[in-house]
């Protein structure tokens, strides 16, 4: 799958309600991996998106884009980890230094500040 492709929009969307699903659930007892993500979209019949490289990075980069206007909410790619470093990998930390995001904070303070963020915002009533 490319971004260019039909079904990109569609992907994107179950994309978002995955990770928003994953959020209103709380912090889990082991965090979600780029592994996780992509199988939980090839059973909604996403076949092409790998966990690694590909459509991968452009999913999660869009859906901290997804109604997020003025980049103030948090970022929802914060829940999908690296198995090897039990965080995002260096592609999360990179969108949340850049615009439009330019979060001011690096490394596991981010992770875990955004990380929080993300569980308080979606676990309000309605928000998933």
């Amino acid at each position: 799958m490319k971004k260019t492709d039909a079904g990109y929009p569609d992907a994107l969307a179950a994309t978002v309600r995955i990770l928003r699903a994953w959020a209103a659930e709380g912090p889990p007892a082991t965090p979600k991996t780029y592994t996780d993500l992509s199988s939980a979209l090839r059973e909604r019949n996403f076949r092409d998106v790998p966990p690694h490289g590909g459509i991968m990075p452009h999913l999660l980069e869009d859906a901290s884009l997804w109604e997020n206007e003025d980049r103030r909410r948090p970022m929802l790619s914060v829940l999908v980890t690296s198995k090897e470093l039990g965080m995002p990998s260096i592609g999360f930390f990179e969108l949340a230094a850049r615009p439009p995001f330019s979060r001011p904070l690096r490394g596991a303070e981010l992770w875990e500040r955004e990380r929080d963020a993300v569980h308080a915002e979606f676990a309000r009533p309605g928000r998933t």
